[in-house]
Formats: structure tokens, C-alpha cells, sequence
């Protein structure tokens, strides 16, 4: 069986490089130097630790939203949109609802949407092709495959500069549904 390659979580990165301090903290400390200065440790010869730093995120890491690729699950996209509308509605933006009380979209993107997005946009969740057309220099290639694909598949696409998929009108059907999303799998996910 073949496994894919799960990115960690911005929290398991942290988890691991807090664990890997630590194990480095307690490794020094076995050396000596106890609660010398730096410029006693220099006199003596002596390795000792000054204290602890915290390792911060990357801005970018910091920034990322939820990325929604063609391998999530429903039940998974449909999470993290929940939490995205949540934080909108907690912010006053009128909120369009399914019949199963979960939120279905904003009512519209005016000026307290917007606002809301200030907050809230960090949880917004992000489709792979979108945030490869911004940081993949290799976006372009990865989306002509994707248009050669649908074309085999006898589905008339276009793949724009934001990342965004559109379909020729003609052509909207679940075939190009089903064919849109397996043939951005095989362009952006395969090695």
C-alpha cells in the first residue's frame, strides 16, 4: 500500500523542534557549567547554555490558511469552512445557512465581510491549485498538465494566473467535475 507524503501541522513542527530543544537543553547541561556567566564559561572553558530561546514560526508559517487539496476528504473541507464562517459570523457578517444549520457562504462580500476578513481571513480555507500559483515557480507547468489532462478527458478548461479552474459553459457536468479534480491530483500531487 502506498502512503502520501503528509505535510506536519504548523503544531507538530513546533511539538518536534520544542522536543528537540529540549533533548539539546539536557545534553549540554550534562556538561557542567551550572549557573556560571557567559564570560565566566569563557574563563573556565566551560560550555554552558545562557537560557532557553523560543523558537518563533516563520511569518510564513504564521500566515498559511487551511489548504484544501484535491485528496481532503468532504467531511474535512467541510471543517474548516465551518470554522472560517464561524469566525465570520462571530463578526457580524450576515451568514447564508444550509438546512442542516451548518453555513453555507456569506450573504455577500461588502464592506463588514471585509472587515471580518481582517480577523478571519487566516481561516479561510485555501484550494492547492491557489496558493501554488502564488508560491510554486513550477505552477505553470503543473497547470498546462492539468488543462492536457481534462482535454483527454474531453473536458474544454482553462487554467487562469490565480489558479482558479474555468470550465468552458458548455461543458459544466459532473464528468468535468469528476475529471477537474483527478486530473488536478495527477498534475499538482504526483512526484
Amino acid at each position: 500500500m502506498h502512503t502520501a507524503d503528509v505535510p506536519r501541522s504548523p503544531g507538530a513542527v513546533r511539538l518536534l523542534a520544542t522536543v528537540a530543544a529540549l533533548a539539546s537543553m539536557g545534553l549540554l547541561g550534562a556538561c557542567g557549567g551550572g549557573s556560571e556567566s557567559t564570560d565566566d564559561a569563557r574563563d573556565t572553558g566551560v560550555a554552558s547554555v545562557a537560557g532557553p530561546k523560543k523558537a518563533s514560526p516563520s511569518p510564513s508559517a504564521q500566515n498559511e490558511r487551511p489548504l484544501i487539496r484535491p485528496d481532503t476528504s468532504e467531511g474535512e473541507e467541510h471543517r474548516v469552512s465551518q470554522v472560517w464562517m464561524d469566525c465570520l459570523s462571530k463578526k457580524g457578517v450576515k451568514m447564508l445557512m444550509n438546512a442542516d444549520g451548518s453555513y453555507k457562504g456569506p450573504f455577500r462580500q461588502d464592506a463588514p465581510y471585509k472587515e471580518a476578513q481582517k480577523t478571519c481571513g487566516s481561516k479561510e480555507p485555501e484550494l492547492l491549485e491557489m496558493r501554488a500559483a502564488r508560491e510554486d515557480p513550477e505552477f505553470r507547468e503543473k497547470a498546462d498538465r492539468w488543462e492536457k489532462c481534462l482535454r483527454a478527458h474531453d473536458v474544454k478548461a482553462t487554467v487562469q494566473d490565480d489558479g482558479l479552474l474555468a470550465l468552458d459553459d458548455s461543458n459544466v457536468d459532473e464528468h468535468a467535475f469528476t475529471w477537474a479534480k483527478k486530473c488536478e491530483a495527477e498534475a499538482f500531487l504526483a512526484k
